[in-house]
């Protein structure tokens, strides 16, 4: 938990990475959940994609991680200087948050919004598998 909290992009990329690989031991860890979420929304390439996928692996298992965090993707999604990149992983994330109804219905709901903001062809391959995803899980 103290390597999140370094100063070094490289080395919480690769705590991240390892972190991803025992979701099952940190899904009730708050602490590291803790530290997770502070890097989200980091500029740095390699600890971004280190984030998005520790974020894969544990939100689909760990739905209090899950709903903490569920309001981070939506303010990076809504932010006009997060790169189109980041939106689309944030976006993708969205089809984990399926453990209860308001969870999925606040990620629906932002899903449904933006369709309409974001023309390009990858923003809607994204928004529409999510939604499809998403809907499959649903309870």
């Amino acid at each position: 938990a103290f390597v999140l909290q370094s100063y070094d992009p490289s080395s919480r990329a690769i705590t991240l990475r390892i972190l991803a690989t025992i979701p099952n031991i940190i899904m009730n860890k708050l602490t590291l959940h803790h530290g997770i979420k502070n890097s989200l929304g980091t500029e740095n390439k390699e600890e971004a994609e280190a984030v998005y996928y520790t974020l894969d692996q544990l939100c689909p298992i760990s739905s209090s991680f899950a709903k903490g965090v569920l309001p981070k993707l939506l303010e990076i999604i809504d932010d006009l200087c997060t790169s189109k990149v980041h939106k689309i992983c944030c976006i993708k994330l969205l089809r984990h948050m399926h453990h209860d109804i308001e969870m999925a219905s606040a990620a629906k709901a932002k899903l449904e919004a933006i369709i309409s903001v974001y023309i390009t062809v990858d923003f809607k391959i994204a928004i529409l598998h999510t939604l499809t995803l998403l809907s499959v899980k649903v309870p």
